[in-house]
C-alpha cells in the first residue's frame, strides 16, 4: 500500500516539473519573438526619417568632381561612387551602417563606425577624415542603391539613397579613314597614290591627306585626339559631336577632315605635303571620348609613292691615280699597269640647281681588284661624281681603282658595280660598267716555239748539158811539096809564161796537121792547146 502511495507521488512531482519548465519556455517565447521582427519593423526607404536626405552619384573620376545620377560608361570601366547625407530636421542623429550595391557591401566610412550629425549638418566625400568615394566596374548595365542606418530617438532607422545611382554600359566605337591624292585639292578615295617629280623632273610633287571619323558607337563622342607623326601632326585635340549610329541625324555621325577644311584648326595644313620620299607611309591614330570620358580609338594608314630614282656608271682606264680619261678599252704589253676610274651620274633629274633625290651613300665594288669601298658623298638629280684612286686615297678609303698589272698576254674585262642610296628618304638605284684590255707580248720577249713540220723534199732537175760546138772544118791550102832536107837538129824551145814544151809536131802529106782545139779548156791549163807556142815552134822547127 504504501508503495502504491509511493509512486503516485513520484508521478505527481514528475508532472509538477513539466509543467513549470513548459511555464517558463512559454514565457520565453515572446521575448524571441520580439526580437525577430525589430528588423522586419525598423523604418526603412528614402523618407524613412523625415528630415533625412541621402544622395548617391556615379562620377568618372576619383575626385567626384561632376557627379551625375546616370552615367553611360563601356564594359570594365572603373566610376566612382560618391555619398553625401544632409540633416534638415531639428535633431541630431547617429550615423552608423553604411551599406551599397543593394545591401551586399559594407562600406567602411570611417575608423569609429558612428559620428552624430546635428541639424543642418552635411556629410559627404569632401569631409576630412571620411572616406566617402567607393571606385567599382561593372560589365553589365546596374541600377544600384545604398542604405545607411541612423539613431534618433532610441529608434533606428534606414534611410535609402534616391534617385538610384544608374551604370549604362554601352560600346563606343569609332571608324577612321585616311585618303590621299597626288597634286588635287580633292579628297580621293583611295589609300594610295604616285607623287612623282612633276614639271619634266624639275620638281617635287604633293601629296594632299583627307582623314573621316565616323561613331559606329550606341554614344556620342564629344572629343577628339589625332596623331599622324609622319606629317608632324602630334597630339591635336579639337571637339566636334559625333552623334551614336541609332541617331535621327545620321550626316552628324562623320567628320571630313582635310588641309582646307573649315574647322579653324592650324594643324590641319600639314594634310598637304611635298613629297620628297621615295616611300610615305602615314598613319593616323584617332582617340575619341564621351562627355564621361570612355574612350575608343581607330587607326587608318594611306602610302605615298614619291620619286624614282636612277643612275648610270661608266668606267674608264687612267694612265695615272688622279687621271680619269674617256677610254673603255686599252691596248698594251705583257707587264703594262694601269688605274681606273669610276664616274657616277645621278639621273633621277634634270637640272643639278633644283637640288632634287639626292644619292648620299656609293658603295663601289671593281672586279679588277677585287676590292669594295663606300663613298660618302652628296650628289643630286643632274650631278656626277668622278672617283679616281687618289680621290679614294683622300678620302681615306681603300683605293680599289689601281695599279692593276697585266702580265700575260690576252683579252682581260673587269667591271664597276655602284650601288648608291640615300637612307633618310629611302632612295636606291644601281648600275655597273665594263672595261677591256688587250695584252700582247713585246717583240723582244721570245715566244714560246711552235713545232711545224719540215717542208716535203723537192729533188732538183737533171741537168741537161750543152752539145759541143761543131769542129771547123778548114779547107786545106795546096802546098808545094818541100825539097827532102835532112833532119836538123831538134832544139827544144820553152815557151813563153813557164808552160811545157809543146811536143813535136805531127807532118802529114800535106803538111803541119791544125791543132784540134778544145773550147771547154782554158788556153791557159796545161795540157791545153795555146795556139802562140804553136807558132813559136814551127818558126824554130821550118826556120
Amino acid at each position: 500500500m504504501r508503495i502504491l502511495h509511493a509512486r503516485a507521488w513520484l508521478s505527481a512531482g514528475i508532472l509538477a516539473l513539466a509543467l513549470v519548465w513548459l511555464g517558463m519556455l512559454l514565457l520565453a517565447l515572446p521575448a524571441q519573438a520580439e526580437q525577430r521582427i525589430v528588423p522586419e519593423q525598423t523604418p526603412r526607404g528614402p523618407n524613412a526619417l523625415p528630415g533625412i536626405v541621402f544622395n548617391k552619384w556615379v562620377a568618372n573620376n576619383p575626385a567626384c568632381s561632376t557627379p551625375q545620377s546616370v552615367l553611360e560608361v563601356a564594359a570594365d570601366t572603373t566610376v566612382y561612387f560618391c555619398y553625401r547625407i544632409t540633416n534638415t530636421s531639428a535633431e541630431t542623429v547617429t550615423l552608423t551602417t553604411l551599406m551599397d550595391d543593394n545591401d551586399s557591401t559594407v562600406v567602411i566610412w570611417s575608423t569609429e563606425g558612428r559620428r552624430p550629425l546635428p541639424p543642418s549638418g552635411m556629410l559627404d566625400w569632401s569631409v576630412p577624415g571620411v572616406n566617402l568615394i567607393r571606385p567599382v566596374s561593372f560589365r553589365n548595365s546596374t541600377n544600384s542603391v545604398a542604405a545607411w542606418t541612423l539613431e534618433s530617438g532610441g529608434n533606428a532607422y534606414i534611410v535609402e539613397s534616391a534617385p538610384p545611382a544608374t551604370i549604362n554600359i554601352v560600346q563606343p566605337k569609332l571608324a577612321s579613314q585616311l585618303t590621299v591624292a597626288a597634286n588635287t585639292p580633292l579628297c580621293s578615295t583611295t589609300t594610295t597614290a604616285d607623287v612623282r617629280l612633276v614639271n619634266n623632273n624639275a620638281a617635287y610633287g604633293h601629296a594632299n591627306f583627307c582623314l573621316t571619323i565616323t561613331n559606329n558607337g550606341d554614344i556620342t563622342l564629344t572629343e577628339h585626339i589625332v596623331n599622324i607623326p609622319v606629317l608632324g601632326i602630334n597630339n591635336q585635340v579639337f571637339t566636334a559631336t559625333l552623334t551614336p549610329i541609332n541617331s535621327a541625324v545620321a550626316v552628324s555621325r562623320s567628320l571630313v577632315i582635310t588641309y582646307g577644311s573649315p574647322l579653324g584648326l592650324a594643324w590641319t595644313a600639314a594634310l598637304s605635303r611635298t613629297i620628297i620620299e621615295a616611300t610615305l607611309t602615314a598613319q593616323a591614330v584617332v582617340t575619341s571620348t564621351t562627355e564621361n570620358k570612355n574612350s575608343t580609338s581607330a587607326s587608318a594608314i594611306a602610302t605615298v609613292n614619291g620619286p624614282t630614282t636612277s643612275s648610270t656608271v661608266q668606267r674608264f682606264f687612267a694612265d695615272k691615280p688622279d687621271q680619269c680619261s674617256d677610254d673603255t678599252s686599252a691596248t698594251g704589253r705583257t707587264g703594262v699597269t694601269v688605274y681606273y676610274c669610276v664616274v657616277i651620274r645621278n639621273t633621277s633629274a634634270v637640272s643639278p640647281e633644283l637640288n632634287l633625290v639626292q644619292l648620299v651613300t656609293h658603295e663601289i665594288f671593281d672586279s679588277a681588284s677585287g676590292g669594295r669601298a663606300i663613298v660618302q658623298a652628296p650628289i643630286a638629280g643632274g650631278e656626277s661624281l668622278t672617283v679616281t684612286n687618289s680621290f679614294l686615297a683622300a678620302n681615306g678609303l681603300p683605293q680599289i681603282l689601281g695599279p692593276i698589272s697585266y702580265k700575260q698576254a690576252g683579252t682581260f674585262s673587269s667591271q664597276s658595280v655602284v650601288t648608291s642610296t640615300n637612307a633618310t628618304f629611302g632612295f636606291k638605284t644601281s648600275g655597273s660598267a665594263t672595261t677591256s684590255i688587250v695584252v700582247s707580248v713585246p717583240p723582244e720577249d721570245t715566244a714560246t716555239p711552235t713545232n711545224t713540220p719540215l717542208p716535203t723534199f723537192t729533188p732538183f732537175p737533171t741537168v741537161t748539158p750543152f752539145p759541143p760546138p761543131p769542129i771547123p772544118t778548114i779547107p786545106p791550102t795546096f802546098t808545094p811539096a818541100p825539097t827532102w832536107t835532112p833532119s836538123p837538129t831538134v832544139v827544144i824551145i820553152t815557151t813563153p809564161g813557164g808552160q811545157p814544151p809543146t811536143p813535136y809536131p805531127q807532118i802529114g802529106s800535106g803538111g803541119l796537121v791544125q791543132p784540134t782545139t778544145n773550147p771547154f779548156v782554158s788556153p791557159l791549163q796545161p795540157g791545153v792547146f795555146d795556139p802562140a807556142a804553136a807558132t813559136a815552134t814551127a818558126a824554130v822547127l821550118f826556120g
